[in-house]
């Protein structure tokens, strides 16, 4: 949802700023999880209440799912799967912003 972090630090960041910066009352329920060898894969229910400027008190609400890279028992990427224009939806974003948003993630997922 806020794009690429890359080693502990950022990622850590990210958990502090944008996750915990601009929502409150964080809900993320993970389901289903399995791991094999390299791999592996969980669902998920994830909910806030927004922090964010013009947004502020509405809850945004999704499922998911992720898939890990393993390596030597960490995570070495975390990918997901997830409906982004639903919790921008959500958020009531202006449908300009919600058309920007969604054209830049597929371009970025365009291979």
């Amino acid at each position: 949802f806020y794009g690429e972090f890359v080693g502990a630090a950022a990622i850590a960041g990210m958990v502090v700023n944008q996750f915990h910066g601009n929502a409150k009352d964080l809900v993320w329920s993970v389901h289903h999880a399995i791991a094999d060898g390299d791999l592996g894969y969980a669902s998920y229910d994830f909910s806030y209440t927004s922090k964010m400027a013009g947004s502020e008190g509405r809850r945004v609400s999704f499922a998911g799912m992720s898939r890990c890279a393993l390596r030597d028992g960490l995570i070495a990427r975390y990918d997901e799967i997830f409906e982004r224009g639903l919790a921008l939806a959500q958020l009531e974003f202006p449908e300009p912003r919600i058309i920007k948003s969604l054209r830049r993630w597929a371009q970025a997922s365009d291979h």
